[in-house]
Formats: structure tokens, C-alpha cells, sequence
């Protein structure tokens, strides 16, 4: 992702996606700047991304923005999402959110092997 509206529609979706089952709060906003600089999006995309981030779109139309997208996109999100799920611990209780995305996105995931292949990579770069 070299453009900055497809980091900008990336990041919507997935931290849309990994707070989906819960409110956010305005304290959680400076998180999200911080995500914004390490994907190098300029802060003026905040609000944006915040409001996205706070519409709590059913998952089909939260995902229709990448239904053209090729599937390593897909599966980056994918994995991004995994990621993520894993370093806060809550994997195990979304695995089912892991699915209906992958499911939405057209796959069917071996989630043990998302977690191990996720684990193995994220080992490599820590």
C-alpha cells in the first residue's frame, strides 16, 4: 500500500474490525494517531479514521470496500487482524469474528494455521 487513501481505508477497516465488539473511547483516540504515523499517514486522516472507527458498520458493508482488492490484500488483513487479536489476548474469543471475515472475503481459514503461520512471522521481526 504505497497510497495513502488505501493505508487510510486499510486502517478504518481494521481497527474498525478489531473493535467491533466494544465502544471506543475518546482515550483510545491518541492510539490511533500513533497506528496512523507507523503506517506514515499524516494526522490530518485522524478524524477520518476516528469517525470510521465509530460507525460500527455491519461487516458486509464494512468490507465492501475491498471486495476488489486482490487476495493478498485480503490476507494481510487477515493476518493483521490476527495479529492483533493475538498480542491483546483475545484470540480464542474471536475466532469467530475470524472467520465471518474471512468467510465475507471469500476463504476458508485453517485458524490454527493463520495463528501458527502469524506467531512464526511476527517472530522473525521481534
Amino acid at each position: 500500500m504505497k497510497d495513502v487513501a488505501d493505508k487510510v481505508e486499510y486502517i478504518g477497516i481494521l481497527l474498525s474490525l478489531t473493535t467491533s465488539n466494544e465502544k471506543v473511547t475518546p482515550s483510545q483516540k491518541g492510539q490511533v494517531a500513533t497506528i496512523l504515523k507507523n503506517y506514515q499517514v499524516p494526522e490530518t486522516y485522524l478524524d477520518k479514521v476516528w469517525r470510521q472507527i465509530n460507525l460500527k458498520l455491519p461487516l458486509e458493508d464494512l468490507l465492501k470496500p475491498i471486495e476488489e482488492k486482490d487476495n493478498n490484500y485480503k490476507l494481510k488483513l487477515l493476518q493483521d487482524l490476527a495479529f492483533v487479536f493475538l498480542s491483546n489476548g483475545t484470540y480464542g474469543q474471536q475466532k469467530i469474528l475470524l472467520n465471518k471475515v474471512a468467510s465475507i472475503m471469500g476463504f476458508k481459514v485453517d485458524l490454527e494455521g493463520l495463528k501458527n503461520h502469524v506467531l512464526s512471522q511476527s517472530n522473525k521481526k521481534g
